[in-house]
């Protein structure tokens, strides 16, 4: 079986590199929608597993390995900032304030005979 992390994030890629596993980067083309209204637990967790399934269907006999991470401030989910003006206004909301970054994290292994 071979691994396949279903991320093209530079830190994740890393982070798998450590393991001194030899892993396969695949980008999920999975859409995020920000906008569920799901605990930020839960939301992460759903993200996470949206990316590893929307990979696991084009790849058999792999070891898909997926994580969404989010940041959760008085009730409002923080996602991937979209331009370098969205990225200061999170950085001004965020700074000196406690919130929650949470990672989900999903792993499939998907069988050479699965269809």
């Amino acid at each position: 079986m071979k691994f396949i992390l279903a991320s093209t994030s530079p830190r994740r890629k890393e982070i798998m590199a450590l393991t001194g596993l030899k892993f396969q980067v695949v980008d999920s083309d999975y859409e995020e929608d920000m906008t569920l209204k799901m605990p930020p637990k839960k939301l992460a967790a759903y993200l996470s597993l949206g990316k590893a399934q929307a990979v696991a269907k084009k790849y058999k006999n792999s070891i898909i390995i997926s994580a969404d991470t989010i940041v959760a401030y008085q009730g409002r989910v923080f996602g991937k900032p979209k331009s370098k003006l969205e990225a200061k206004t999170f950085l001004q909301i965020l700074s000196g304030n406690t919130h929650s970054v949470i990672t989900g994290f999903t792993i499939i292994i998907r069988p050479q005979d699965s269809e």
